[in-house]
């Protein structure tokens, strides 16, 4: 398989960034499309607690604890989220929906660095429309940043 490294001519290049747009944008709408139909779950409350905990609580809390199983750097991410935009369902899961934004634009540049514009413009497509992703794109838990690290260390 060739692949198309290229550089696009300039009116390509405006072409593949409006794609980008349309893409991310839906990407965004579905994710935060009933963002808090549902009330906060049993997990996404432990992600609160803990994110509300001080350093040394909160380290101890993730590595001594039998509720989770995730190391304590996303709630310390989310320590300073709650700490400038409050704890609101709509707040915490705003968090989970960057990472998933985020992640969709890091699926295309993966994709264009490892296959070329067009296949990155469809791995970003996919990536917005994927009910997994849309669905840890609304949850207060650390799978949207997963997702989002694992792609990046991709690239």
């Amino acid at each position: 398989m060739e692949r198309d490294m290229e550089p696009l001519p300039k009116e390509n290049s405006k072409y593949i960034l409006y794609l980008l747009i349309v893409i991310v944008l839906l990407g965004t709408g579905l994710r935060l499309y009933c963002l808090t139909k549902e009330d906060i779950w049993y997990d996404e409350a432990v992600t609160i607690k803990a994110a509300k905990m001080g350093i040394t609580e909160m380290v101890n809390f993730t590595l001594n604890s039998d509720v989770t199983d995730f190391p304590p750097v996303y709630y310390m991410i989310m320590k300073g989220w709650i700490g400038i935009l409050g704890d609101s369902p709509e707040s915490v899961r705003m968090s989970s929906v960057l990472f998933g934004i985020l992640t969709i634009l890091a699926m295309f540049y993966t994709g264009k660095e490892l296959l070329g514009v067009k296949q990155g413009l469809f791995a970003a497509l996919l990536m917005a429309v994927s009910p997994f992703d849309v669905t840890y794109s609304q949850e207060v838990r650390s799978y949207a940043l997963q997702v989002l690290l694992i792609t990046l260390s991709i690239y």
